[in-house]
């Protein structure tokens, strides 16, 4: 049995795959994120400002270089990525996982 550091639980060794493996002898900092994790958003991905409220847009450009909750991954591997601005409101937003990085336990 190998022990899933990133979501601390037992897995069998059937359940990780070999890119899972490789991450986890190396350390949770290799490991892509999962989602419940919470992860730094770098940068605001190209063309995501674009015809937003100009509140949505200061929100997202105040959002940058914080930790923000990823949520999931959707089918065609965004991930789904949730926060609070500063008036405490909840966004959504949708980015390529390049644009995230995990944080350092």
């Amino acid at each position: 049995m190998l022990e899933n550091k990133t979501l601390n639980s037992w897995r069998s060794v059937e359940d990780v795959s070999f890119e899972e493996e490789l991450n986890l002898m190396r350390g949770t900092e290799n490991a892509k994120p999962q989602p419940g994790d919470t992860v730094i958003l770098t940068s605001v991905p190209p063309g995501l400002l674009q015809g937003l409220p100009m509140e949505d847009q200061e929100a997202l450009k105040e959002a940058v270089g914080k930790q923000v909750l990823l949520i999931a991954y959707d089918d065609t591997g965004r991930a789904e990525l949730e926060f609070k601005d500063r008036q405490a409101v909840i966004h959504f937003i949708y980015v390529n996982p390049n644009f995230i990085r995990a944080t350092k336990p």
